[in-house]
């Protein structure tokens, strides 16, 4: 069975991962703190963007190809999205 959310979503990790990187240029004409805050941003754009993918059936090796992360950074945040998303005892 194929979902079709599949192509939506490595698309969204291609486009956040380029934003982080394309981005980061232009952020570095502003002052540290904006460069920093900026950064930030994206990358918890991106973070956010890679866990929803792997919910929705991405792979990991494919998440990985698509944003230039590490397999074993896609393996953390999802991890830590886990615990996050999971209520304490």
């Amino acid at each position: 069975m194929t979902n079709t959310h599949l192509p939506q979503a490595r698309l969204a990790v291609r486009r956040a991962a380029n934003r982080l990187t394309s981005d980061a240029s232009a952020l570095r004409a502003g002052s540290a703190q904006a460069y920093q805050i900026g950064l930030a941003v994206r990358l918890v754009d991106l973070r956010q963007t890679v866990t929803t993918a792997w919910r929705v059936g991405v792979s990991m090796k494919d998440i990985a190809q698509d944003s230039g992360l590490k397999v074993a950074t896609i393996d953390e945040w999802i991890a830590m999205d886990y615990l996050r998303r999971t209520p304490s005892v």
